[in-house]
């Protein structure tokens, strides 16, 4: 006999458990790397990935040589750099007073170099998201009765080499992405997350923004694994985290569409879940 899942208790377990790694030590050397890197624009992170595919590698942080050696890594020898687009910065004086004050304009753009985390060894930075690991009968089971219900709702699943996320969710083409090389655990957690997306987000992108969406879909993955039996919380609490930017109450906002959709996903798995929202 199936017995009923309180869905509202495993969202509080994640919003506690967020709560807890947000006040770590963890959490602020997490911070100050991420503090390190460049968020690069559009066209070089295009740039980028086509530059990491051409040599069939899955790009992961860049920064450049001096960056790398504050963090405690050393580029190593004979790596040749990938190449980005830097803004040139010119000090502006002023040519009047009151008109115009000292600053700077931009005055171009230049190419430099920058390296990938794995062309560099040394110090590990801090990880607070690691991919998940493990296979089971029973992880494929899942997995093969959930690509089921995406395709009884007229969407379709492919892996590939996506060469940086794990997965994709393509709303207007009705297309779920995986990366090829994921573990079974993590297929199945990044399937969960795709789908949730699928059923969420299709109708009311825009009502969304990125955190929010992105904190609703792993919440949403890390309460049916959690359901099922399966543990994500070491990419889920990580995930949602940095996505929410720390802000608990993001998370807790989220949690009824949370449940709702997780339990849907888990009555289409032949699970039963009570989603009374407790927040």
């Amino acid at each position: 006999m199936t017995t009923n899942i309180d869905l509202a208790q495993v969202h509080a377990t994640l919003v506690s458990n967020i709560e807890t790694l947000i006040a770590s030590n963890d959490w602020e050397k997490h911070l100050q790397t991420q503090a390190a890197f460049h968020n690069y624009s559009f066209g070089n992170v295009l740039w980028l990935t086509v530059q990491a595919a051409d040599r069939g590698i899955q790009p992961c942080r860049f920064a450049g040589f001096n960056t790398w050696k504050k963090m405690g890594r050393q580029v190593m020898k004979g790596e040749k750099g990938f190449k980005v687009l830097a803004p040139v910065m010119v000090r502006r004086s002023a040519e009047k007073e009151g008109e115009e004050k000292p600053g700077f304009v931009l005055r171009g753009f230049k190419v430099v170099t920058t390296f990938e985390k794995g062309q560099t060894e040394g110090k590990d930075l801090p990880e607070i998201c690691q991919k998940l690991q493990g296979t089971s009968d029973e992880i494929w089971s899942t997995f093969f009765k959930l690509q089921g219900f995406v395709e009884n709702r007229g969407w379709s699943l492919d892996e590939n080499a996506l060469n940086g996320p794990n997965g994709v969710c393509h709303l207007d083409a009705k297309l779920i992405e995986l990366e090829c090389s994921l573990s079974p655990l993590q297929k199945l957690k990044t399937l969960c997350h795709e789908v949730a997306h699928s059923m969420m987000h299709a109708d009311d992108f825009g009502s969304h923004g990125k955190e929010e969406r992105e904190v609703e879909a792993e919440s949403v993955a890390y309460v049916v694994l959690s359901a099922l039996g399966f543990d994500s919380s070491g990419y889920s609490f990580g995930y949602v985290a940095s996505w929410s930017k720390g802000d608990v109450e993001l998370v807790k906002k989220t949690g009824e569409r949370v449940q709702r959709t997780a339990k849907a996903i888990l009555t289409a798995l032949g699970k039963k879940g009570e989603a009374d929202a407790a927040e």
